[in-house]
């Protein structure tokens, strides 16, 4: 498997209602329409070993079967709208990693 994380610091309070609000409503439902999606799941974090906050205020993955799958659908007008409504979101919050699956 083939995965693309999106983690996000935490937005500052007042954007914060905003941010959760256009990022469940609209961002992600874009996400589920990408081409070959197998999975999209969306965790806030609550802490972080041995106490204290965690170092991110969420993560979204976005799973699929190869690379190749994720490229294409990138390349989509659905994937270049989701690109797009990245702009929508507070400057700085966005750090993006990709993994495939070892075992």
């Amino acid at each position: 498997m083939f995965k693309m994380f999106a983690f996000y610091t935490e937005p500052q309070k007042a954007d914060k209602a905003k941010f959760d609000e256009h990022y469940l409503t609209t961002h992600i439902p874009l996400c589920h329409k990408l081409p070959g999606i197998v999975r999209v799941e969306v965790s806030k974090f609550n802490g972080a070993l041995g106490g204290g906050s965690a170092p991110y205020y969420q993560v979204a993955e976005l799973v699929f079967n190869t690379k190749a799958d994720f490229d294409a659908a990138m390349a989509t007008p659905e994937g270049k709208a989701v690109g797009r409504d990245t702009r929508n979101f507070p400057s700085g919050l966005l750090t993006m990693a990709f993994a495939e699956t070892v075992e």
